[in-house]
């Protein structure tokens, strides 16, 4: 959608449709989810049509949201409610392909706050802070342990290097002296680095909720 606030509306109601367990007031604010972290969210507990609605829509979701990210990344607020999308399904349904289908789509987000050329400061900084976020919850979902280790890696170098690209989101930065502006590769996430945790835990883990992941 063109128009930012159409874009916001669409948005919100997909996440209200998505939202079964009533997490959106917890998912107003993109924070990071620590291992030991005791977040009120609420984990959703799923039959077998809902994996095969995801598998059917993932790919629409995929694109939809992705384009609303690339069309207005300039409005913190729209960003935040695509955050929220993406969250929703990881707690609505959480098993591998949801976790698999929400990485991937942080993925072309961070590759987009990379690599593109027209983008103020401020944008990329809430594109990578959203990143990290989604990354820690799917760890905080599904007890990954492998993953948690690679994410808080990224996590700690940030605080200390460019806290900028950490939670949370702000309307202006200052950016301290001495704090890396560009993309040093170390501070952002590698795609093969994210498949192999993800991997890791569903092929040695117990499905959660009594469902298989």
């Amino acid at each position: 959608m063109p128009n930012t606030l159409h874009s916001f509306i669409g948005c919100r109601l997909l996440q209200r449709f998505l939202d079964r367990q009533r997490n959106a007031a917890l998912l107003m604010v993109p924070t990071i989810y620590y291992e030991f972290s005791q977040a009120q969210l609420r984990l959703g507990s799923y039959e077998s049509c809902d994996k095969t609605f995801f598998r059917h829509y993932r790919d629409k979701i995929h694109e939809h949201c992705l384009v609303a990210v690339k069309t207005h990344c300039h409005n913190i607020s729209n960003l935040k409610v695509i955050f929220a999308i993406i969250c929703s399904i990881v707690l609505e349904v959480p098993c591998g392909l949801t976790a698999a289908m929400a990485a991937c789509l942080c993925m072309e987000i961070q590759d987009y706050a990379l690599n593109e050329e027209n983008l103020v400061a401020s944008s990329r900084y809430w594109m990578h802070a959203i990143v990290i976020s989604v990354m820690s919850l799917i760890c905080w979902v599904h007890k990954a342990s492998v993953l948690y280790r690679y994410v808080n890696q990224v996590i700690s170098r940030r605080a200390k290097e460019a806290p900028h690209l950490n939670p949370p989101l702000m309307q202006s930065y200052k950016i301290g002296h001495g704090h890396v502006t560009w993309n040093k590769p170390t501070l952002f996430f590698e795609d093969w680095e994210m498949r192999f945790g993800l991997w890791k835990h569903f092929k040695d883990a117990q499905p959660i909720t009594g469902n298989k992941a």
